[in-house]
């Protein structure tokens, strides 16, 4: 169910999925995989509902997060008009209790586009957090893998990339204060203005992934990590990490830094730089999206009958 402070209501997840495993561990993918694991709108919202709920879960002991397919998740999709599934009374109660972000969506006046709420929530989520990159991971999808967990474990196959400097803004949920914090000052500006893949090698070697291990193992790893952490003390789990988070400068110096972002995102969404750049992306991905859906249409028109028993299933919260 997810609880709006007012009502219980069942909501059927869209984008995300999850599945229970021994000590206590959940393990969320990013469903949807022909789309490279995009986060639209709804996407974020879901993500924001699991995290509280898993938060308030007695059964929840650990989490891991990973994708389906052959991404992590390719990064926010940049919709034209973004639509939300989580119903509206819900969506405005999160934001009201600051466990989600206002989502860009015409009935949301100064849309939070640096997930601050979000991001916050991650930081102070007192279970342990592992995540278990799988492939690309492009974006706002690179902070949330390193920053918003506990333990990062990540294939070779798996790449990391931040377009920020292509589509003329700038860095968000608080990538471009935690980021220096890790990597240092200069390798963090190259890191962000030149935009190259990052290899899970070079990630390791940045501090930014602890280890990498072979596709066949990451998943197997991850869910051995988190119910390795299940088992110890959720009292001292959940101060541990509050007291290297306060230590770090605590939730005001991180909160302070989502807002200059969203001050300078503003700014930069503002300029010509900023509305070629959306132009040209969504171009790109529209005739991208035409292709694909020519090549589907030819495929379905020969399947054979048997494939018509596949289903996709997702679970409720």
């Amino acid at each position: 169910p997810v609880q709006n402070f007012l009502v219980v209501e069942p909501y059927t997840l869209r984008d995300l999925c999850y599945s229970v495993h021994e000590d206590g561990v959940h393990v969320v993918y990013f469903n949807e995989p022909k789309k490279l694991n995009r986060w639209m709108a709804n996407t974020m919202a879901e993500m924001a509902l699991v995290v509280e709920h898993f938060r308030r879960a007695e059964s929840v002991r650990a989490v891991v997060w990973t994708g389906k397919g052959r991404a992590f998740s390719s990064g926010a999709a940049w919709e034209a008009s973004p639509k939300l599934h989580v119903p509206l009374p819900v969506v405005k109660e999160y934001v009201k209790r600051g466990l989600m972000g206002k989502p860009p969506i015409p009935t949301s006046d100064g849309a939070d586009m640096v997930l601050k709420n979000f991001v916050l929530c991650c930081l102070k989520f007192p279970k342990p957090s592992i995540c278990a990159v799988n492939g690309l991971s492009v974006g706002v999808a690179v902070n949330f893998a390193w920053f918003c967990h506990d333990y990062v474990i990540a294939s070779p196959q798996a790449k990391f990339r931040y377009p920020f400097s292509e589509l003329g803004i700038v860095p968000e949920a608080s990538s471009s204060l935690l980021l220096p914090q890790l990597v240092g000052l200069v390798a963090a500006k190259s890191i962000f203005i030149l935009g190259d893949w990052i290899p899970a090698d070079e990630a390791h070697r940045l501090g930014l992934v602890q280890e990498t291990v072979p596709p066949n193992e990451l998943l197997k790893r991850a869910i051995a990590v988190a119910r390795k952490s299940a088992r110890k003390s959720r009292v001292s789990v959940g101060l541990i990490k509050q007291l290297l988070l306060e230590n770090r400068g605590g939730v005001k110096r991180i909160s302070d830094a989502l807002d200059r972002e969203q001050a300078y995102i503003n700014k930069a969404m503002s300029l010509p730089d900023f509305k070629a750049a959306m132009k040209k992306f969504r171009s790109k991905h529209h005739r991208r999206s035409k292709k694909k859906t020519k090549e589907t249409q030819m495929r379905s028109s020969s399947k054979n009958s048997s494939s018509q028993n596949k289903m996709r299933l997702t679970s409720k919260l």
